[in-house]
């Protein structure tokens, strides 16, 4: 039989969110919801899956090593790419605000040639009018030539959103 999850035990420290509904993160089951609440795009990043797995086993295991590791996940400031779920990068316009002067936004890999656009209105269905753009770039542009995802002079926006 396998041991009940625990999502009640508290984290190693209270997360405090720069963004969104201005919540604090003090137990398992307030981190696991602050996942859940996440754009489904954001939540299949490898960093919040990651959190997300590190939050299971917490649960189930309730070793503080095991809630150390899951605080750290997902306190923004341990992650990989600093982020957190809910904060806008600084400087980085949103698909919503790109909406009120683009019907269409087009992409190219300036390594093979490759291009693409898409419809404003359906990016909107799917993704929501909060993602950032360079977020948005990373989700389209799955380019095979791209070695390093990171790198935004491979795949551009062809159209110029820094005139708006």
């Amino acid at each position: 039989m396998s041991k009940a999850h625990d999502f009640k035990l508290a984290l190693t420290q209270v997360i405090e969110p720069t963004g969104g509904p201005g919540v604090e993160l003090a137990t398992l089951e307030d981190a696991a919801r602050f996942i859940g609440l996440m754009q489904p795009w954001r939540q299949r990043r490898p960093t919040w899956e990651h959190a997300a797995e590190l939050l299971l086993i917490a649960a189930t295991t309730g070793k503080q090593a095991d809630i150390e590791r899951a605080t750290a996940q997902q306190n923004a400031k341990g992650t990989a790419d600093r982020e957190l779920a809910l904060t806008m990068p600084h400087g980085s316009y949103s698909l919503g605000e790109i909406a009120t002067q683009f019907n269409m936004v087009r992409l190219r890999c300036d390594k093979c040639g490759r291009r693409g656009q898409y419809r404003v209105d359906k990016l909107l269905k799917q993704y929501g009018p909060d993602i950032p753009m360079p977020d948005l770039r990373h989700e389209l542009a799955q380019c095979p030539h791209r070695r390093n995802m990171s790198d935004p002079r491979q795949v551009r926006f062809v159209d110029r959103l820094a005139d708006l």
